[in-house]
């Protein structure tokens, strides 16, 4: 269940911060300085307003990877722990010793 609860924070905290999913400043800034560059006919102003486009660019591309970073490795660890809880819990014999890491592996891989 944790694993689950930090995935999701995950996907919920980039989608905000890549501009998928509400109204993330920097995001708006960028499309603002990009739809102002589209209709402008000045040379400089057009370069100005691209390169402020590009420096939020580089707030958006900063701020996604260093929670992506961040909540990923809360994540694992928390994907970690589950599989370490289950791991405990199951009955000491061969064939479930053995199917334990491989069924382990199969759930990560499909989250």
């Amino acid at each position: 269940l944790q694993m689950l609860l930090w995935f999701v924070a995950l996907q919920l905290v980039l989608a905000y911060y890549s501009g998928a999913l509400g109204k993330n400043q920097a995001v708006m800034l960028r499309s603002d300085s990009l739809s102002v560059a589209k209709a402008c006919e000045s040379p400089t102003t057009k370069w100005h307003l691209m390169k402020s486009a590009d420096q939020h660019l580089g707030v958006i591309k900063l701020n996604t990877e260093a929670w992506g970073i961040l909540l990923g490795h809360a994540t694992g660890f928390a994907a970690k722990n589950a599989c370490s809880s289950l791991q405990q819990a199951v009955p000491r014999n061969f064939f479930f010793v053995a199917l334990t890491p491989l069924l382990f592996f199969g759930i990560i891989i499909l989250v």
